[in-house]
């Protein structure tokens, strides 16, 4: 009977971890910390690998990278990143935490947002949002200006 007490107290603390609101903030503080090492190293491959399947299916890889590079080329690498913001909810999608980053990059400052939904084996990435100036005014001038199609 010992063993069966012993599955039942593993699963049990297994499942209060999981619904730990003070265990899931740290583990999304970990998880976008690892996003920003990855984003300054330009591994948005590393990236990639850790965002949810929605939100495989809401872009393409290609685009996903193409932005990751139009944020770096705007901004530069992250310097420093304060949480301003958490917030958690059970929706039936699943149990959602949104983290909200104030970073400071090398070009200037702007508004992060993290959204991860919890799976068996941790968090993954479900959105992703910046809004800084630079890199707003960055891509207005590109577009108003846009280069000329390169020949076949």
């Amino acid at each position: 009977m010992l063993p069966v007490r012993a599955l039942f107290a593993a699963v049990a603390a297994l499942m209060l971890t999981a619904c730990n609101p003070v265990e899931r903030a740290n583990l999304a503080r970990s998880e976008v910390e690892s996003f920003h090492r990855d984003y300054n190293a330009a591994n948005i491959g590393a990236i990639w690998s850790r965002v949810d399947p929605q939100f495989r299916n809401s872009t393409t890889r290609k685009d996903f990278e193409n932005l990751m590079a139009s944020v770096h080329n705007s901004m530069g690498d992250m310097k420093d990143s304060q949480q301003v913001g958490i917030n958690m909810n059970s929706t039936p999608q699943g149990s959602l935490t949104v983290v909200t980053m104030r970073t400071s990059f090398e070009h200037g400052d702007g508004l992060e947002t993290f959204t991860y939904i919890a799976k068996d084996d941790g968090l993954t990435l479900l959105g992703y949002n910046i809004n800084a100036e630079k890199l707003m005014s960055d891509m207005l001038a590109k577009s108003a200006n846009p280069e000329p199609a390169a020949a076949d």
